[in-house]
């Protein structure tokens, strides 16, 4: 499997969600040239990995850049919106578009499991 570099709580939150069973890090951004939002990132993941990118997703904490860039790539776009500032400002209308665009939203990764459908 290829290896990526994750920060070192990434396995402690994944273990936190029970979702380190399910989860294979693939790439780092940039990758190939080429950075987030660029479909191509979210696509050789999903290469790299061996995935349909339909049944992939992917989760971050930028509206843009992660949740609706993976969703525009075809994986599942996943958004953790947590209080605090942004790097980019966020209004309601573009949670509103996101999610009509496929994107979920989360508060917290405690959500997780249940949003990607990993608990009965």
């Amino acid at each position: 499997m290829p290896k990526a570099r994750l920060p070192r709580s990434s396995g402690t939150i994944l273990r936190r969600v029970a979702a380190l069973e399910f989860t294979r890090p693939a790439v780092n951004s940039p990758c190939g040239g080429v950075g987030k939002p660029d479909p191509r990132v979210f696509v050789e993941a999903c290469r790299r990995l061996g995935t349909d990118p339909a049944r992939t997703a992917y989760v971050g904490d930028e509206l843009d850049v992660d949740a609706r860039a993976a969703a525009a790539a075809g994986l599942v776009g996943v958004w953790v919106d947590r209080p605090g500032p942004r790097r980019v400002p966020v209004t309601d209308e573009d949670v509103a578009a996101a999610r009509a665009a496929g994107v979920h939203v989360v508060r917290s990764l405690d959500e997780l499991p249940e949003v990607l459908g990993l608990h009965p």
